[in-house]
């Protein structure tokens, strides 16, 4: 017989919400279900440090790269017809 541990099954379900959580894109409701759940597991709570932490690491290194001159030319032309 298999024995099923709901808290994977939770820790699942809350996973799937962790890179809507960090970019504050949740329902209160389900915000709230993910702050509960963050409080009771130390291993999802790991896995939304190590996701903040790639986030931050991308935007870094995002930041630090200067678009082309005709990408820039490219975005500017369209921003001023919309």
């Amino acid at each position: 017989m298999n024995v099923i541990n709901l808290n994977e099954r939770d820790c699942e379900k809350i996973r799937r919400y962790l890179d809507s959580y960090l970019d504050n894109e949740l329902l209160v409701e389900t915000n709230h279900e993910v702050l509960r759940h963050l409080g009771t597991c130390s291993d999802c709570t790991r896995v939304l440090e190590d996701r903040a932490r790639l986030k931050k690491a991308v935007k870094q290194a995002v930041t630090q790269q200067e678009a082309p001159a005709a990408l820039q030319d490219l975005l500017v032309s369209r921003k001023r017809f919309r």
